[in-house]
């Protein structure tokens, strides 16, 4: 890595991205590396991989430990190649997750072509989050704008409180001050009372207007979940529910939850049919993943990132997404119906949703999970499987 910095002595973390690649995929690795600095992402990349010795060694070492996101570039070279420099990164990334915090954004799989991803040979820690598709390298602007939403999140570490100052030349620190919390609460009935004035009779205070908790954003998601939560709700409805997301995106632009639902709406295109295009997948995926950097927990996202990973054919990962969801919101419908559709694209029981819904009718169980009964036409595996007699559809 010759041009990349030195890493910092305090231990400080670069704010920079390290990109692992078989140099079979350098063409690749290098579109994705002049993508990200032309947005003005600082990038570290292994250029000469015909430089050795213990101190080019140590370099990669030190920056794979203090790079601010991993991304390795997966692809049938890194499938063909069991060994390589780029595996021992691979490791040492996977190992530096293991000291993380749960929901810590550090690894951002790439694939470079259509090597699946739960049939790849990579450490574990990479096929538990999203892998982005990136083919022959070619790197669109919203990659770019996740990568620098990441870098700008980053760990935050809790603040730590600062130990008085020493009341002796031995070190030994000062006793604890007992008396602040009486103090308070004194000045605390002090200030009650100035306010209250109990002693001038007949004399009324007025009550403080009450304020609204409801953003004005929370009431546009509200009115956009209305539009798209009616059982006969319509290619319009999902329309207006899209324009208030916008709104709502452009009102409180750090919400989770607005880049959330609006994630969710887009989502909801692709489950009714209505739209699958390849920017319907790529915005809800987008929106998801913004929604996902500024909380982890952003359910609704998880539930909007399984209908694009489902569409990808990637059904382990679409439904451990969905179990992730389903641990935040026990009682959501939603992800049951989600969950089960997963499950019966996987026995082949029936197609990757792309047909009208119409065909299908699923229902819940609230106490346990989702059923699902066909309507019209529909597949079974080879061996006969169907709905009424495959065990894969009990409740979890």
């Amino acid at each position: 890595m010759s041009v990349s910095p030195a890493s910092p002595e305090d231990g400080s973390q670069h704010r920079a991205v390290f990109l692992s690649y078989a140099r079979e995929d350098s063409a690749a690795a290098q579109r994705i590396a002049e993508a990200l600095r032309s947005r003005g992402v600082e990038v570290w990349l292994d250029q000469d991989e015909l430089r050795g010795g213990d101190s080019w060694d140590q370099k990669i070492r030190r920056q794979v430990r203090d790079c601010a996101l991993f991304i390795p570039i997966i692809s049938e070279h890194t499938q063909s190649r069991p060994e390589g420099y780029f595996r021992l990164e691979w490791k040492l990334a996977d190992d530096r997750t293991h000291l993380m915090a749960k929901g810590t954004a550090f690894l951002l799989p790439v694939c470079v072509d259509g090597t699946k991803d739960w049939d790849a040979i990579v450490p574990d820690s990479f096929t538990a989050v999203q892998w982005t598709r990136l083919p022959g390298g070619d790197t669109p602007s919203a990659f770019c704008d996740r990568v620098k939403t990441l870098l700008m999140v980053g760990p935050k570490p809790e603040a730590r409180p600062q130990r008085p100052a020493s009341g002796s030349a031995g070190g030994n620190s000062a006793p604890p001050r007992l008396w602040i919390a009486p103090v308070l609460v004194g000045l605390a009935v002090i200030v009650a009372l100035g306010f209250w004035q109990p002693w001038r009779r007949g004399a009324t205070t007025p009550l403080p207007t009450p304020v609204s908790v409801v953003s004005e954003a929370d009431q546009l998601i509200a009115r956009a979940q209305a539009q798209i939560g009616k059982t006969d709700s319509t290619v319009d409805d999902a329309a207006v529910a899209e324009d208030l997301c916008r709104h709502a995106v452009e009102l409180a632009p750090d919400s989770p939850r607005a880049w959330a639902e609006r994630a969710y709406v887009q989502s909801y295109y692709i489950q009714r049919t209505w739209d699958s295009s390849e920017k319907r997948l790529q915005d809800t995926q987008t929106f998801a993943n913004r929604a996902l950097a500024l909380d982890p927990n952003e359910s609704e996202a998880m539930l909007a990132l399984s209908t694009v990973l489902l569409r990808q054919g990637s059904f382990p990962q679409a439904e451990t997404m969905l179990r992730q969801a389903l641990a935040l919101q026990p009682g959501d419908a939603r992800i049951w119906r989600r969950i089960t559709i997963v499950r019966c694209c996987s026995l082949n029981i029936m197609p990757v949703p792309a047909t009208p819904r119409t065909q299908w009718s699923i229902s819940e169980n609230a106490s346990t999970s989702a059923r699902i009964t066909p309507i019209g036409p529909w597949r079974t595996t080879p061996g006969g499987i169907s709905c009424a007699d495959s065990p894969s559809l009990t409740p979890c």
